[in-house]
């Protein structure tokens, strides 16, 4: 099922207090529905990107058969000592949410997040 790039709302959302990232259906969606996903982060550590990969590609995260996504379900990984990470390096204290809008590169069939400091709640 081809889905409407434009329409949709990428989103990652990095939980302090419960040490998760939670990827939005529409990251899943604009990636063409893969079976494993990647999280990178850029050197300058201010920006993530989630992308296609093989499942045996290191830090591969599994997705869930989309057709038995509800309304809203999401892709949720816990990781302390990323989601520690990201939030101080950028700012953030360690307790915080942050959620980032993306933005669909096609060049690396990648979904791109930029940090936005007005996108910050405590």
């Amino acid at each position: 099922m081809m889905y409407e790039k434009r329409t949709l709302s990428p989103r990652i959302t990095l939980n302090g207090k419960l040490h998760s990232i939670t990827i939005s259906k529409d990251v899943v969606r604009l990636l063409g529905l893969p079976s494993h996903v990647c999280i990178m982060r850029n050197l300058d550590g201010r920006s993530l990107a989630v992308r296609p990969c093989d499942e045996k590609e290191y830090l591969s995260l599994e997705v869930p058969e989309f057709e038995s996504w509800k309304r809203n379900k999401h892709l949720r990984i816990y990781s302390t000592e990323f989601v520690r990470e990201f939030l101080v390096h950028n700012g953030c204290d360690e307790s915080e949410t942050l959620t980032m809008p993306g933005e669909y590169d096609p060049k690396n069939n990648a979904v791109i997040f930029q940090k936005i400091p007005e996108n910050t709640t405590k």
